[in-house]
């Protein structure tokens, strides 16, 4: 476009025209999504078709219900990056990849605190890689979680459902309302009080109940 400079295949021209300010909106929301779809994905080690696995959703094999990756159909191990075609060349199993427990079809590790969670680019668990559910709540588990992932025991809040920019960030830290000054412990707090308080609204369990007063975010 000779007036904004955005390309007239990109903003402008998909399915009808737009004025300069929708074309922006257009390019700016097709860019977030992307960054929003490689922070909380990995590509596949043959063919890079992005895949994600949420943590505590099911073993790190991608995946038999699929019958490996989506387009190529190579099964790989979401936490290595292993393929079945690596492991029997170089362990002779096709199954043992390059985890510790060299084998493909192990679980997260149970995630009961904040201490492994990596905030940035997307909250996900530094051993495994693997994203933090933006759809589980406190005993109401996504069509994909089996309902023990530490979103569902109230243990760690849910993934944002868009990445946060370094100013939305800072705002949300200096006005959380779970103390510590607006650092990264004050906003852990607020951000699990306010999802424990949305979850007392709803039915909980009574085992729930308890983890929540035992954790100190119910009365």
């Amino acid at each position: 476009c000779a007036r904004c400079h955005e390309p007239w295949s990109g903003g402008h021209s998909n399915g009808d025209i737009k004025s300069c300010s929708a074309a922006k909106r257009s390019v700016e929301s097709n860019d977030a999504s992307v960054a929003f779809i490689n922070a909380t994905s990995k590509a596949c080690p043959t063919c890079g078709y992005r895949t994600s696995h949420f943590h505590g959703h099911a073993c790190h094999h991608i995946s038999p219900d699929t019958n490996g990756c989506p387009r190529c159909h190579t099964h790989w191990c979401y936490q290595c990056g292993a393929t079945g075609e690596e492991n029997e060349a170089e362990r002779g199993n096709r199954s043992s990849c390059r985890c510790p427990g060299a084998y493909w079809s192990t679980f997260c590790k149970e995630l009961d605190s904040a201490q492994y969670i990596v905030k940035e680019p997307y909250p996900h668990d530094s051993r495994c890689g693997c994203p933090i559910c933006p759809q589980c709540r406190p005993g109401r588990p996504c069509a994909q979680c089996p309902g023990d992932c530490g979103v569902c025991r109230g243990f760690v809040p849910p993934g944002p459902l868009e990445l946060a920019t370094s100013a939305a960030q800072d705002e949300e830290g200096a006005g959380n309302d779970g103390g510590g000054g607006g650092g990264d412990d004050g906003d852990f707090v607020g951000m699990m009080t306010r999802m424990w308080r949305e979850a007392a609204a709803s039915d909980l369990d009574d085992e729930l109940i308890g983890i929540g007063r035992g954790l100190g975010y119910l009365e």
